[in-house]
Parts: structure tokens; sequence; C-alpha cells
């Protein structure tokens, strides 16, 4: 994420949103690295059975 904003200059708060935005839904399209994410925090994708 950071890495896709460093050399960009963002014209007014509005903009740098878009910009998150759009930097965001980049990274939901890498479904590997969201993998990754979870496995080194020990979460699963999977969700918790009823009780």
């Amino acid at each position: 994420m950071k890495r896709g904003l460093t050399n960009t200059a963002a014209r007014d708060v509005d903009h740098l949103a878009q910009l998150v935005k759009r930097r965001l839904r980049a990274c939901q399209q890498q479904t590997d690295l969201l993998a990754g994410f979870f496995a080194s925090t020990g979460m699963t994708l999977e969700p918790e059975p009823p009780r």
C-alpha cells in the first residue's frame, strides 16, 4: 500500500481518498497477498462454526 503511494502528490483530501481506494482495490485482487496477511496473524478465512 505505502509503496503505491510514495511518489504520489495528492491535490487535496478527496484526491488522496480516491488514490487510497484505488490502491486498496488493487490489493483486493491479489488473493495470495491477502492470504499471506491472514496467515502471518494466525487468522483464517474460514467462518467460525455456529454455537
